[in-house]
């Protein structure tokens, strides 16, 4: 069995690659902690869907909120949530996804990165808050739950 792509592992994608491009602006993945620092990001995991595609082969689509919250007092607020907004777009068009490989080495799960193109990236003020939403769509390969059992049809030769 391998390392299943989840919602988390969606965040931390992201996180990683907001954390390039802005090394001194706290990202949180989690619930809002009490008494955060601004300006900070958020990110949530708001939906996600699957789709098979073919025989053990699924789609797995995930629509991803990051928030920004400025600096308090601010007199550009707009300025700066466009500069982010805009910034978001760029860094966020790809993110590099750890992904299970299909093999094993002394026991361990061999992960590799796979690019995964966002889509449907927007952006909004709302309430002196950058709102950022990007889909995030990985196909994956599930372990067949039918079992053949081909020795019940053989027949013994005489």
């Amino acid at each position: 069995m391998g390392i299943a792509v989840t919602g988390e592992v969606i965040k931390s994608a992201l996180s990683l690659k907001i954390l390039e491009t802005f090394p001194t602006i706290p990202v949180y993945k989690e619930k809002i902690p009490q008494g955060f620092i601004t300006p900070s990001f958020f990110i949530n995991a708001l939906d996600t869907s699957q789709e098979e595609v073919g025989k053990n082969i699924y789609e797995q689509t995930y629509l991803m909120n990051v928030r920004y919250v400025p600096q308090d007092g601010l007199s550009n607020t707009y300025e700066v949530l466009s500069g982010i907004g805009n910034t978001l777009m760029d860094i966020l068009s790809s993110i590099d996804v750890d992904i299970y490989l299909g093999s094993y080495v002394e026991g361990l799960p061999v992960l590799g990165k796979k690019q995964v193109l966002g889509e449907l990236l927007s952006y909004k003020n709302q309430d002196e808050v950058l709102q950022f939403f990007g889909t995030y769509t990985i196909r994956v390969k599930r372990a067949s739950t039918d079992t053949i059992n081909y020795m019940d049809s053989l027949e013994i030769n005489q």
